[in-house]
């Protein structure tokens, strides 16, 4: 079975028959021969995609999520010949456009570059769809992890001086958030339990109002993106003591990681591709591939890392496993912490 043209519609040879195809029924033929396993990845990529695609991206235009989905789009409309467009969705955390892609028709037309919110959120409050049935993740792209930081004014020098004024006064040092559920929060969160120390939890509506009110000495303390962080470290506004990730950051090698004090503290935040449960497998492993080529890319690599990022590119098996894991952590944490909703 292969493909030709037939006037200005594609032609799908079948033994000996030449049948013409719009350019629809071409692409239910497509999914229903890949979902029965009888084209391979390379016979779906000569296929598929014959239009544009379209990558929801549930966050404001930007941030790193925004950045690194623009430039992952850039690089799919070069390798795989058709436009991929950035779609941002905002609202709710982010939940709006993660809905939004999960209800998509599952074709392989439109794509969702989601965070960890989808391991995380459904633990909070209940949600219109089930991040784990009606997803398919494809590859993630990048991980992150987040820099602790204080005010460089603040009498707290080390992580040790952090946890030993915590324990002097249980509920009183004050830490800045992003949100209910945030990446900020749940660092912040599992710090606390690990050191068993209790602190006062500030929720701003952001990163940058919660940067805004730690360099003016109104909260002690907060975990940040190391990309916002980074230029305040530098400039001598702000003491970084730990960061949350396995190992040094590139942009930060001199700040140590927690786990260098606190045995095996991670926490670990993530971007990566998604489909529509439903998609076809061959279309799924397909992107994944792709992706995963892309990533490799010098320049894609180099620009990825100067965001203060961790370059991953997984299978669509690998990413799934990870997810999995990774919504029982959060989930215990969550119970754990007692946290809830705002209202």
């Amino acid at each position: 079975m292969k493909l030709g043209v037939f006037g200005n519609s594609p032609l799908l040879h079948i033994g000996h028959i030449g049948i013409g195809l719009s350019g629809k029924l071409l692409n239910s033929i497509v999914s229903i021969f890949a979902l029965s396993g009888l084209l391979s990845t390379a016979s779906v990529a000569q296929m598929y995609p014959t239009k544009p695609v379209t990558i929801i991206v549930p966050y404001a235009a930007g941030g790193i999520a925004d950045v690194s989905a623009r430039l992952m789009a850039k690089e799919m409309s070069s390798s795989l010949g058709q436009p991929f467009v950035i779609e941002n969705r905002v609202g709710a955390g982010g939940l709006i456009g993660m809905e939004a892609g999960a209800r998509a028709t599952p074709d392989g037309y439109t794509l969702t570059y989601g965070s960890q919110a989808l391991a995380i959120r459904p633990h909070i409050a209940p949600m219109r769809f089930d991040p784990m049935k009606d997803i398919t993740p494809i590859s993630m792209v990048l991980s992150y992890s987040q820099v602790l930081v204080v005010p460089m004014s603040s009498p707290i020098k080390t992580l040790d001086d952090l946890v030993a004024a915590a324990k002097k006064t249980p509920g009183q040092l004050s830490y800045g958030t992003t949100g209910v559920g945030g990446a900020s929060h749940l660092a912040s969160e599992m710090l606390a339990s690990a050191t068993s120390t209790r602190f006062l939890v500030v929720p701003y509506s952001g990163g940058a109002p919660a940067l805004t009110a730690l360099l003016g000495g109104h909260i002690n303390w907060m975990f940040d993106t190391v990309q916002t962080a980074a230029p305040h470290i530098q400039a001598g506004r702000l003491r970084a003591l730990g960061y949350a990730g396995t190992q040094r950051n590139a942009l930060l090698p001199e700040v140590p990681t927690i786990a260098e004090s606190i045995t095996g503290f991670s926490n670990t935040g993530w971007f990566g591709l998604y489909a529509p449960s439903g998609t076809p497998l061959a279309i799924i492993q397909m992107l994944s591939t792709n992706v995963q080529k892309i990533v490799k890319l010098p320049s894609v690599r180099q620009e990825l890392l100067n965001g203060g990022v961790e370059v991953e590119g997984t299978s669509s098996e690998a990413f799934s496993s990870f997810i999995s894991d990774q919504s029982k952590i959060f989930g215990k944490l969550i119970k754990d912490a007692n946290i809830k909703p705002t209202n």
